[in-house]
């Protein structure tokens, strides 16, 4: 979509439904908000188109203003002539538009009602007991930390642990000698982890092991483990 044609959308949708969107607050006017035009007497000012922006879709909005501001001026400019024709009319006294006024009265009512009820509810102390009732919800989850070295064969890992009990160090058995190619370079660190994020065979004997301890031959679908416990 261009981007004339995206600003023509967002602004068609802003004249057709204005009683169903909440209108954007025109701030008053400072000493630095200059006239940018006048419309048969009235003046537009710049916080006054900068508002108009503000109105569009956000991909709108994040266009240059450069690039956006004579189509969002025509548009203000249109918008100002039909007003005031419709002013000229008496249509402010229509049926319709009073009608159309008491909608839109209703909706901004029902809508400043409900956010004041909601921020009246929300209180730290509120806020501190439902955290406090979610924690206890949670079933804490044990996690532990430990290193492994993965062999190919039954052998291999017998040879290892031989290797380990004369005094080799686990980290560069495993830099060494490992099969697996995410833990290899970092000394098969496997970092913290649960249960479920193992495979059972391997979660059931690390799980078993105390701080600081070395398994025995751990076998999965993967190969042949041994699995140091850090924390």
């Amino acid at each position: 979509m261009t981007v004339r044609s995206l600003l023509a959308l967002a602004l068609a949708l802003l004249v057709v439904s204005p009683a169903l969107a909440q209108a954007p607050t025109t701030p008053t006017p400072a000493p630095s908000d200059p006239v940018i035009a006048r419309v048969n007497g009235v003046e537009i000012h710049r916080s006054e188109l900068l508002a108009q922006r503000q109105a569009l879709p956000e991909q709108a909005q994040k266009l240059p203003i450069e690039q956006i501001y004579r189509t969002l001026m025509a548009e203000m400019e249109n918008n100002l002539l039909v007003t005031q024709a419709a002013r000229k009319a008496k249509l402010e006294n229509d049926p319709e538009v009073k009608r159309q006024l008491a909608l839109a009265l209703d909706q901004i009512v029902a809508r400043v009602y409900v956010g004041r009820y909601i921020r009246s509810q929300i209180t730290e102390e509120k806020i501190k007991k439902r955290y406090d009732e979610l924690v206890k919800q949670q079933k804490p989850v044990e996690e532990i930390n430990a290193r492994h070295i993965l062999l190919k064969s039954e052998d291999e890992a017998k040879a290892v642990i031989a290797d380990l009990k004369g005094g080799k160090d686990f980290a560069e058995e495993a830099k060494a000698k490992s099969e697996d190619p995410g833990t290899k370079a970092s000394g098969g660190d496997l970092g913290w982890f649960t249960k479920e994020e193992m495979v059972p065979e391997f979660a059931e004997a690390a799980f078993k092991l105390q701080k600081g301890e070395i398994s025995g031959i751990v076998k999965t679908q993967f190969g042949y483990h041994i699995i140091k416990r850090i924390g």
